[in-house]
């Protein structure tokens, strides 16, 4: 009798959507009364359903508490127990997924890492006392007691293994020596037998090893980058400066989303989830929008680039984000078409991180993937990029208002730049000139803005320092993030092996890229600003001076 491994999220049974629960239930029996093969088995389940497991624990968690959904709860046990007496009868599950895509235990010798992590711990865990005050400002739940534990285990059994494989080798090199030496044959075996000690020692030493490496690496990760000395630490934010008062109607101010809906030129929709449509004039805004930025850019001498929408798991958790959370990024699951009758190695039928992928459109990913393993000669720096489509993301900002309408939305219109340098005095330079150029370009939107230094709370775990351009809202009554620039070190590159060295292919005096990246244009948000700060009493708006000449007649 096989033994089950029950680990919340490695259920290939477990749905993926609301409505597909009872779907699997019933199907999952069928097959299992059917006696299928496990390869039929999982193949005909993955095709019917398209299942992602890594939202299992998510969906536990969301509904086993819910009344209304208890029906639910009770179908996902059910569909566990059929996978489970499955397992009992002669079959097995296989776990998919570990929980980082960046990291593989030398313990799967048939997997191999995509990059060579340098998480920099050597340095980071010099000065504990300060690396607490960051992840306490941050509001991150890190036990770095256990972890300064587990890295100083580590450290002691890496220099045991040194030293086994240096002994290792002496005495496979002077065995080799006495070989050629016919009056020392009696010393051979004895060197024989002291290296199959060593071996058996090593052998032990990195069972072992793996799991404390795995144990230290995956709490590496979820560390966040070092706090910018001019990061408020103990507020939300800090005001630097504002440009144009906030307006003062004489008559009673509309929503965006009334102003659109009157005017017919918005359409929210349910065709997804915060869909809307914008027509005529507003479609006309967008545009020109986007004109008036990129033409800005290119005076800048910013590069262009037209990016994928899609990227591996590797370089979405490179850039800091949870590939198993699905409130922070679109999981995409590509399945392998096998044939019953096709053999192929098992460890290809596992369904793993290289091959799911994530949407997520314009955003940090964008350049991050495109220099992921790449070493750049110091006279391309620093590199200034940027790109324009669309954005998808599950996250949305807590607003106090019933109705957000364009301020909160899954997919959008948005311009990312991103900044390389080569250390941190060059990355500065960066951010105050990335921050210039997206604040003066907001400024001929004649707008009432402010500049703001974001507090240690409000940042993302690759974020040493986050300036944000925010624009007054009538109807949220408060000021929104439009724009945003954001400083991250060498965070990213040390997970991604971006370097720069005098020369590119110099391989050996290479040192990790600084990065930074910028929202310059948030479509949706934007318009939302202009039609509710430029609205008239009779239901229409004045477009920016600035824009008038893109609009097209």
């Amino acid at each position: 009798m096989q033994s089950v491994t029950r680990h919340p999220g490695y259920y290939s049974g477990t749905c993926k959507y609301i409505k597909t629960a009872k779907t699997v239930h019933t199907y999952s029996r069928y097959l299992i009364l059917k006696k299928c093969a496990l390869p039929t088995f999982r193949n005909l389940l993955g095709q019917r359903l398209s299942i992602c497991p890594i939202h299992a624990s998510w969906l536990l968690k969301r509904y086993s508490t819910s009344c209304v959904h208890s029906s639910l709860f009770r179908w996902k046990l059910q569909c566990e127990n059929i996978f489970e007496q499955c397992t009992l009868s002669g079959y097995s599950h296989t776990k998919c997924y570990s929980s980082s895509a960046l990291f593989v235990s030398g313990a799967l010798g048939t997997r191999t890492a995509v990059v060579d992590l340098d998480l920099n711990l050597d340095k980071r865990l010099q000065d504990v006392q300060e690396l607490q005050e960051n992840i306490t400002a941050r509001g991150v739940d890190i036990d770095l007691d256990c972890l300064k534990r587990i890295y100083e285990e580590y450290c002691q059994m890496r220099n045991t293994r040194i030293w086994l494989e240096e002994e290792r080798t002496k005495i496979s090199t002077l065995v080799q020596t006495l070989r050629r030496r016919e009056d020392t044959n009696e010393e051979i075996p004895k060197l024989t037998e002291r290296g199959r000690e060593l071996k058996l020692q090593y052998q032990k030493l990195m069972k072992h090893w793996w799991i404390i490496e795995e144990k230290m690496i995956l709490a590496a990760l979820k560390l966040p980058n070092d706090l910018h000395r001019d990061t408020p630490v103990n507020v939300r934010e800090k005001m630097v400066k504002e440009h144009m008062a906030k307006p003062n109607f004489t008559f009673q101010a509309k929503s965006h989303s009334d102003i659109g809906q009157l005017s017919g030129e918005i359409l929210f929709s349910p065709v997804s989830p915060r869909a809307y449509y914008l027509r005529g004039q507003l479609a006309l805004l967008e545009q020109a929008l986007t004109t008036y930025v990129t033409d800005v850019l290119l005076q800048e001498s910013f590069t262009h680039f037209t990016c994928p929408d899609m990227f591996k798991s590797v370089v979405v958790e490179g850039c800091g984000f949870d590939i198993c959370d699905p409130e922070q990024v679109y999981t995409v699951e590509t399945h392998i078409n096998m044939q019953e009758d096709t053999k192929i190695d098992e460890n290809a039928r596992k369904v793993t991180w290289d091959n799911t992928y994530h949407l997520a459109g314009v955003s940090p990913m964008s350049f991050a993937a495109y220099l992921t393993r790449i070493t750049l000669g110091k006279d391309n720096l620093p590199l200034k990029c940027f790109t324009l489509g669309r954005q998808y993301s599950p996250t949305l900002d807590h607003l106090e208002c019933s109705n957000p309408g364009l301020f909160n939305v899954h997919q959008r219109t948005q311009v990312e730049l991103c900044g390389f340098a080569t250390d941190a005095t060059e990355s500065e330079e960066v951010f105050e000139h990335f921050s210039s150029i997206v604040w003066n370009m907001h400024k001929n939107f004649q707008l009432p803005l402010r500049l703001s230094t974001m507090g240690a709370s409000q940042l993302l775990p690759a974020e040493s320092k986050r300036a944000e351009i925010q624009c007054w809202s009538t109807s949220l009554n408060t000021y929104c993030k439009i724009a945003s620039v954001s400083m991250c070190s060498d965070y990213i590159s040390r997970r991604l092996m971006m370097k720069w060295a005098p020369k590119s292919y110099e391989v050996a005096k290479s040192n990790y890229l600084h990065t930074v990246h910028a929202c310059a244009l948030n479509v949706p948000r934007l318009i939302a600003c202009i039609m509710e700060n430029r609205q008239k009493e009779d239901g229409s708006y004045d477009i920016p001076t600035a824009l008038e000449p893109l609009m097209m007649k």
